[in-house]
């Protein structure tokens, strides 16, 4: 189990310095990059699924990535779902890990309003760090801009944890 939740906190660490990298771009290209964006989704071609629930959207989630197929990916997670990668692509042992977290268990946490979702994985419930938002009667779909900012705070947090062991040594 040691060497699953190493390779999930490895796969966590790479899409969280993607995700750093992304948020310390500056704001107008974010903006242009949202419009773009927009666009794009009002297109059938890159439309982003949305599911009656959130479980149903994370056991599609867990199918494409199990197929490992780009078109599958791109609609559940939206046009830019590519960005969530590592930089060189992803590591087959961690996306073994992820989908064995995902065989043993899919959990759907919710919180107070009801409007967003998380999905955890496994027996230790990993949470993955896209969250699901609600559509209104559109159904869920996954947030990937709350994405980022979700793996901007893990990361900050597994630096003030690395920070605090290396003081310790001395």
């Amino acid at each position: 189990m040691a060497a699953v939740r190493a390779a999930v906190v490895a796969a966590v660490a790479a899409a969280e310095r993607e995700a750093m990298q992304m948020i310390s771009m500056k704001f107008s290209p974010l903006a242009a990059a949202a419009a773009l964006v927009a666009s794009l989704v009002a297109s059938p071609a890159f439309a982003q699924a949305t599911y009656p629930d959130p479980l149903t959207a994370g056991k599609a989630l867990v199918e494409a990535v199990r197929k490992s197929d780009d078109a599958s990916l791109r609609q559940v997670l939206g046009p830019r779902w590519k960005s969530l990668r590592a930089p060189g692509g992803t590591d087959k042992a961690d996306v073994a890990a992820f989908l064995k977290l995902a065989d043993e268990q899919i959990k759907v946490d919710r919180s107070g309003d009801g409007k967003v979702a998380h999905l955890t994985f496994g027996r230790n419930d990993w949470v993955l760090p896209i969250p699901l938002a609600a559509q209104g009667a559109g159904g869920w779909r996954f947030d990937i801009d709350a994405a980022y900012e979700e793996i901007a705070v893990r990361r900050i947090g597994h630096n003030e944890l690395s920070t605090m062991q290396a003081m310790l040594a001395f």
